[in-house]
């Protein structure tokens, strides 16, 4: 029973790690993107090294001197072997949400979310960064955009998305129109 514990402790704190990284190279999108619409191009690309000198990553340096950091994923640790048993059902995989971003009809990036435009409240497709602001001495700042966080509900097990900095979170679904569980058991479309 302590061993079957500690494997879904161990599980639920890869899954965490995996929300962690996720919402890391999401911010890194954005920056990109930035990057990209203001013509800040960039000037050095440099390996992340961990202790034992094992490349881990990539620090992206633009020319305003902003930087991005992208890791790669961990290999997981490997379980110890367990009493064998009566063969199971097999279950349905689980599903990662795969985030991006595509230009709108008006030139404008958006985020996307398995390839279709991330949508607010209002149907409205959510673009990476915000409008400029007005030019001139007196202008206005330009509205920051909002970018997209993902976690896993803890109790649900189903990929959650926020659209507001982490204040609401909506359950996500694929294609289908079922919800996206992360742990590979069955999906509803309640």
């Amino acid at each position: 029973m302590r061993r079957n514990i500690q494997v879904i402790e161990n599980r639920v704190t890869t899954l965490e790690e995996l929300k962690t990284s996720i919402n890391v190279n999401i911010e890194s999108l954005k920056v990109v993107v930035t990057s990209l619409e203001t013509k800040n191009f960039i000037t050095t690309i440099e390996p992340l090294k961990d202790e034992a000198g094992k490349e881990i990553g990539y620090k992206i340096t633009f020319q305003t001197g902003e930087s991005i950091t992208i890791k790669h994923g961990n290999d997981g640790i490997d379980g110890n072997d367990g009493i064998d048993g009566e063969d199971g059902i097999d279950g349905v995989d689980g599903l990662t949400p795969i985030i991006g971003v595509a230009p709108g009809e008006d030139g404008i990036y958006y985020w996307t979310v398995d390839g279709e435009f991330l949508t607010d409240n209002q149907g409205e497709k959510i673009p990476v960064t915000g409008p400029q602001g007005d030019p001139g001495e007196d202008g206005k700042d330009g509205i920051n955009a909002i970018t997209p966080q993902l976690r896993i509900n803890h109790i649900t097990k189903i990929w959650e998305v926020s659209i507001d900095n982490g204040q609401t979170w909506t359950e996500m679904k694929d294609a289908n129109g079922d919800f996206i569980n992360a742990t590979g058991g069955a999906r509803s479309s309640r």
